[in-house]
């Protein structure tokens, strides 16, 4: 097989609220192999990644490297495809542009190609590995133009990396409840700036901005999971529930809970 293609090494289907307790956490871990994790459905929990905590619902995939520090908290489902692979300068590049934790999908049917790869696993049949290696890298290119058709949609008229890293920044840390201050702190660039860039390239200020990103995301939770309100409102980045649900309201006219029966299960 090229090495430039991943080689599946096993896929696994998790049904742990069978067998675990909604509490249990379970033993750290570090990984040996690149792994890419579809939770399932109703999936509602966190994960430590190299001590990072991430908060992770039903539809969200996880893209794991080798040698990174990884802990699970209970409650979710999920299906686990181990890979190796090896690269040139370009396929690193590739790598490093697909984000730890995927949300909000809309390219392909990535429970779908996973469910392929965990039946194929199962077969055994000659070729398999070819199909599960092109199955895999359907589902790397898929991440991928989720998170750069993104930004090259914005980018239509922007050409300066301080902003570009700055969509970046924020399509990353959408669910935590961070500031301008710390946005700034971490790219290096000073809060007079962000605001002047975002007024010149996005008419609007960061602010504004981040709050339609986090309702946007806000309304994918409600329409295609059944976590509670308080939990949409953390998930989207709002530590105060009344908070999201007065802003939710101003922008869609209605409350979150009357968006979800409204809407629930729709396409988007």
């Amino acid at each position: 097989m090229n090495s430039f293609m991943p080689e599946v090494v096993s896929a696994f289907y998790t049904q742990h609220k069978k067998h675990y307790s909604e509490n249990h956490v379970f033993d750290e871990r570090v990984t040996n192999t690149y792994e890419l994790v579809c939770f399932l459905d109703d999936s509602n929990c966190k994960m430590l990644l190299d001590h990072k905590q991430y908060n992770i619902v039903g539809n969200s995939i996880v893209f794991r490297k080798p040698e990174q520090l990884n802990q699970s908290f209970m409650p979710y489902e999920s299906i686990l495809i181990c890979f190796k692979w090896s690269w040139g300068k370009e396929e690193i590049k590739f790598v490093n542009s697909i984000p730890t934790v995927n949300k909000s999908l809309v390219q392909i049917n990535y429970r779908g190609v996973f469910e392929e790869i965990y039946q194929e696993s199962l077969l055994n049949r000659p070729y398999g590995r070819h199909y599960m290696s092109a199955k895999v890298m359907e589902i790397l290119h898929g991440l991928y133009y989720e998170r750069n058709n993104n930004i090259y949609h914005r980018q239509k008229m922007i050409s300066h990396s301080g902003l570009i890293d700055m969509l970046h920044y924020i399509d990353d840390n959408l669910s935590y409840n961070f500031t301008i201050q710390t946005m700034s702190k971490a790219l290096g660039i000073s809060q007079r700036s962000i605001y002047q860039l975002f007024q010149e390239h996005i008419k609007m200020t960061p602010i504004q901005y981040i709050n339609e990103c986090r309702l946007n995301y806000a309304k994918k939770l409600l329409k295609h999971s059944n976590i509670t309100i308080e939990q949409v409102s953390n998930m989207s980045g709002y530590v105060n529930v009344t908070y999201f649900i007065t802003l939710f309201r101003k922008k869609e006219g209605m409350t979150p809970l009357k968006y979800r029966q409204k809407n629930l299960g729709t396409i988007s």
